[in-house]
């Protein structure tokens, strides 16, 4: 059974105290500061034995603060983008602030992510889990609706990271939150992942503009560099991606094959060089695969160097910009329903 534990983890640039929760089943080892509800760390033993962080991330909450990648970040209150930042619910116009492409990519610059998160240590059947809290009130992010929100980390016995989200509102508004974690199954500090193998549940994606923004088509992943629906490295085609002048790599968001909200196994993931195996399960409808083509030269844990293709995303959520594509189904929460997804990020040793 999982057991938590904690520490500091340094002061933020006003003086708080940021904090760093371990959670371990006695193989696996997750941590999760409450700064952002980040998280820093997953380690857990190769193939041969050796422990191997497996999160692209930073020493301290100055380190979180500092940088701009989004390193392990809980995004809310929506993650990905929106284009121009125009946001219509009801019939009623509202306007979240615009930077990269001109569109509000991640809720920035006041997301979720760089908040401080009330924690609590619970009992669940996984042992102990982590839950942090956060209240959102109406107009935060330019949105309606006070948002009480909670994100439940839990590290189950097959050494499975479970992410859980819940939220509630008062007036109907919009919320698609995802985890931005970089991941790299040869280690944080191994350098390119374009040696992985990766395997997509998906038949679908949705193409962009020149901005990235989705642009409502749909099409087919078959016959183009975006199709992992069998085994791939990442680096094999990445280059060839017709989006790569713009996009520098893989950003694309693929459509899952999940349905009715039943949780589905969408991803599989190996690394090259420690043969660990990550599966990705969900019942969100979407996933964004992002090969961490921004990351420039960025200082991280341990004094590591971080390089485009240093690490890469599975952020599963609704399909970006849905709120302006309502084809898609926009991600709006009613006043009185419950908001409640699941994510499940399960690590083995050893490769099927």
């Amino acid at each position: 059974m999982t057991s938590i534990t904690s520490r500091p983890f340094g002061l933020t640039y006003d003086g708080q105290q940021a904090a760093l929760y371990t959670l371990t089943n006695g193989i696996a080892e997750v941590d999760v500061s409450n700064y952002g509800a980040t998280l820093v760390s997953i380690r857990i033993p190769d193939q041969g034995g050796q422990y191997r962080d497996l999160l692209l991330g930073e020493d301290d909450v100055q380190g979180y603060q500092r940088q701009g990648n989004y390193f392990g970040a809980l995004i809310g209150r929506n993650g990905n983008r929106i284009k121009g930042g125009r946001v219509e619910i009801n019939r009623q116009a509202y306007q979240m602030e615009v930077g990269e492409g001109g569109n509000n990519l991640h809720s920035a610059p006041n997301g979720f992510d760089k908040r401080m998160w009330n924690t609590a240590v619970v009992q669940t059947e996984h042992g102990q889990s982590l839950e942090c809290s956060l209240f959102s009130p109406a107009g935060d992010q330019g949105l309606p609706g006070n948002l009480q929100v909670c994100v439940r980390y839990s590290l189950a016995a097959d050494n499975g990271l479970i992410l859980e989200y819940f939220a509630k509102t008062d007036a109907d508004t919009l919320v698609n939150m995802t985890n931005h974690a970089y991941f790299n199954l040869n280690g944080h500090d191994s350098g390119s992942v374009e040696g992985h193998r990766v395997c997509l549940m998906a038949d679908f994606y949705t193409p962009t503009d020149e901005t990235n923004c989705p642009t409502g088509e749909v099409r087919f992943v078959k016959d183009t560099p975006y199709d992992f629906t069998e085994f791939h490295t990442i680096g094999e085609r990445l280059r060839q991606t017709p989006d790569f002048s713009y996009t520098g790599g893989y950003d694309l968001n693929y459509i899952l094959r999940t349905k009715e909200r039943q949780m589905a196994l969408s991803a599989k993931v190996i690394g090259d060089q420690s043969g660990i195996q990550m599966e990705v399960y969900t019942n969100q409808p979407a996933m964004q695969f992002y090969t961490g083509n921004g990351i420039q030269d960025v200082e991280g844990k341990n004094g590591a160097r971080y390089q485009p293709f240093g690490g890469f995303c599975l952020e599963t959520q609704s399909v970006p910009n849905a709120i302006n594509l309502q084809h898609f189904g926009a991600p709006i929460l009613r006043a009185g329903d419950v908001y409640n997804y699941t994510t499940v990020y399960r690590f083995s040793s050893h490769a099927e």
